[in-house]
C-alpha cells in the first residue's frame, strides 16, 4: 500500500519518533479546542464565544500539555507490551528505545485519517469559495471555465440526509486508518518476537491505546462545537 516502505526506515531517530506522535496529538487537540467540553473546562460559554484571542493562552498550554501527556501514555502502553512478553513468552534482547523508535512510524495513518476526518467539512466550504475565486477571480461578474455563477454555501450541514453521509465518511476514514495502523504494529512487532506469542502480547498495551484513541475520535467527531 502507500507509504508502506516506511516501515523499512525504522527505528527512527528519537526526535523523528516523536515528531510523528505530535502530529496526531497537535491535530486531535485542534479539534478537542473547539469542543463544547473543552470550552467548559477553561470556563467559556461555547454559545457565546469571546473570540481565538480569549483562549489563545489556554489552548497553547492545553496543547503542551497534550503531546507530553499522550507521549508518556504512547512510552507506557510500549512499557506494558515489553514487560509482558518478557514475562510471558520469554523475549529477550529488546530495549525499550527501539521499540519506542519503531512503532511510532505506526501512528502516521491514524494522523492521515484524523486529519481527513478533521478538515473534511471545512474542505467542503473552501473548495466552493475556490470555483468562485476560479469563475470570477477579479470580482467583475466573469464566469470563466463555464463554471457558472458559483455561490458558497454551507446549506448541506442543516439537513440530516446530508451530514449522515460526512459522518459516515469521516467514520469510516478513522476506522479504517486504526486498522491500517494496527496492521503496521503487528508487522513492526515481528521484528522483534521471537515466537507467535510474543508478537501478540508486545502489542497489547498499544492495542489499548489504539482502541481508546479510536472511541476517542468517533466523539471527536459527534460532539457539538462552539469555536
Amino acid at each position: 500500500m502507500p507509504g508502506w516502505r516506511s516501515l523499512e526506515l525504522q527505528p527512527l531517530p528519537v526526535s523523528l519518533a516523536v515528531f510523528c506522535l505530535m502530529i496526531l496529538i497537535s491535530g486531535s487537540f485542534d479539534g478537542l479546542s473547539e469542543t463544547f467540553w473543552w470550552l467548559g473546562q477553561v470556563g467559556i460559554n461555547p454559545l457565546e464565544f469571546p473570540g481565538r484571542s480569549a483562549v489563545q493562552g489556554l489552548n497553547s498550554a492545553g496543547l503542551i500539555g497534550a503531546n507530553i501527556a499522550v507521549i508518556a501514555v504512547y512510552a507506557g502502553s510500549l512499557w506494558v507490551g515489553i514487560w509482558a512478553a518478557k514475562r510471558w513468552s520469554g523475549l529477550t534482547g529488546v530495549r525499550f528505545a527501539e521499540v519506542f523508535s519503531t512503532f511510532a512510524i505506526a501512528i502516521l495513518p491514524i494522523a492521515l485519517g484524523y486529519h481527513f476526518a478533521h478538515y473534511f467539512v471545512s474542505f467542503l466550504v473552501q473548495v466552493q469559495v475556490l470555483a468562485a475565486t476560479l469563475a470570477d477571480p477579479f470580482a467583475r461578474g466573469w464566469s470563466l471555465f463555464g463554471l457558472g455563477d458559483v455561490r458558497v454555501t454551507t446549506g448541506f450541514l442543516n439537513s440530516t440526509e446530508t451530514v449522515r453521509p460526512i459522518l459516515l465518511t469521516n467514520v469510516a476514514t478513522v476506522v479504517i486508518s486504526h486498522i491500517l495502523s494496527v496492521v503496521m504494529a503487528h508487522s513492526l512487532a515481528g521484528r522483534f518476537a521471537q515466537n507467535r506469542r510474543s508478537v501478540i502480547l508486545l502489542q497489547v498495551g498499544l492495542s489499548v491505546l489504539m482502541i481508546a484513541y479510536t472511541v476517542f475520535g468517533l466523539w471527536l467527531l459527534s460532539t457539538p462545537r462552539g469555536a
